[in-house]
């Protein structure tokens, strides 16, 4: 048995067939309406003064938030930022001395302190 679902669009004004969904916003607010074609070019035409006028806006993602931790480290404990001059410096010494060190990111507090103790006489 073969089953064929067809999925009928609206026009959300009249109730005719819809062929487009017109998305746009107000006061912040995102909204969409199916519309058919007749419909679309009187919405196009309603916005069209106004279009004119507006200035574009580029929307912007929210920076997400940042989960917590699962590391036990104390915030006192964070390493201190280096330059990057400064970190290849250390990653260079740390790899020399057989420790293993990232190619990039932050540098393990243990292994700044050893090379700060090593570079420090």
């Amino acid at each position: 048995m073969v089953r064929k679902i067809v999925e009928t669009v609206t026009d959300d004004i009249d109730g005719s067939k819809a062929e487009s969904t017109i998305k746009f916003g107000l006061d912040g607010q995102g909204y969409e309406i199916d519309v058919s074609p007749k419909n679309e070019q009187r919405l196009r035409k309603i916005f069209a003064p106004y279009l004119l006028n507006a200035r574009a806006v580029v929307r912007r993602r929210t920076p997400s938030r940042r989960r917590a931790s699962t590391r036990s480290v104390p915030p006192a404990a964070a390493v201190p930022s280096i330059d990057s001059a400064a970190a290849r410096r250390v990653r260079e010494w740390a790899r020399s001395q057989g420790l293993e060190v990232s190619a990039r990111g932050r540098i393990p507090r243990n292994i700044v302190e050893q090379y700060n103790e090593s570079n420090a006489q």
